[in-house]
């Protein structure tokens, strides 16, 4: 009887004993899996790299080079016609000259000689001109002159004074002007019809 008891004891124990060791072996191991979720969840986040929002594209278009396009040189009437101008006025040459054939300009003044040619492509009507249809201009003194053709005319090839350029016809001659003797070089010479109006300005006129 006393070793049924002993056994039973020691059975009872050992079932006892089973129990904690299953039960330790249950909590050890869901302490493992918690650390190695834990491990898993650390592992699974992706690493975040910051991206600077100031890195913009930028798209340049660069503009095409366009070849200069060239001054026009025709001449333009107070109208502003240029094509269709019946009258064309071209600046041959100026000088300046300190006399003049047998003329001497007046004390502390040049002559200056502006040798141009007038060209009449009216259909219609003929190209009158006076002495007054010319001035020069002093650009540096800003002083404007008035030809004294009609006074030393005869010391010139063809002076300019009054006179008619026919219909579809030209004419090249000299207009003369005294001014004052200064270091400019660089005037305004222009030409206006009967009535006043300019059919032609050269801006700048180079005296030699």
């Amino acid at each position: 009887m006393m070793r049924n008891k002993e056994f039973v004891s020691r059975f009872f124990g050992i079932i006892v004993l089973a129990a904690c060791i299953v039960c330790s072996g249950c909590t050890s191991t869901g302490s493992q899996t918690s650390v190695q979720s834990d491990s898993l969840t650390a592992t699974a986040t992706p690493t975040q790299i910051p991206v600077s929002q100031n890195t913009l594209e930028t798209t340049v278009t660069t503009p095409a080079t366009l070849a200069p396009t060239p001054a026009q040189t025709t001449l333009v009437t107070a109208t502003g016609t240029t094509v269709s101008n019946p009258v064309i006025v071209t600046v041959n040459s100026a000088m300046k000259k300190t006399t003049l054939g047998t003329y001497n300009p007046k004390s502390g003044a040049v002559f200056i000689i502006v040798d141009i040619t007038i060209r009449n492509n009216d259909k219609n009507e003929d190209f009158d001109y006076t002495e007054a249809s010319f001035s020069l201009f002093d650009k540096t003194n800003q002083q404007k002159y008035s030809p004294i053709t009609s006074k030393v005319g005869g010391s010139v090839n063809n002076p300019l004074t009054s006179g008619t350029v026919p219909l579809k016809s030209e004419i090249t001659g000299q207009v003369v002007f005294g001014i004052k003797d200064t270091s400019s070089t660089s005037y305004v010479f222009t030409v206006a019809d009967s009535t006043g109006s300019v059919l032609a300005s050269f801006d700048p006129v180079t005296v030699s």
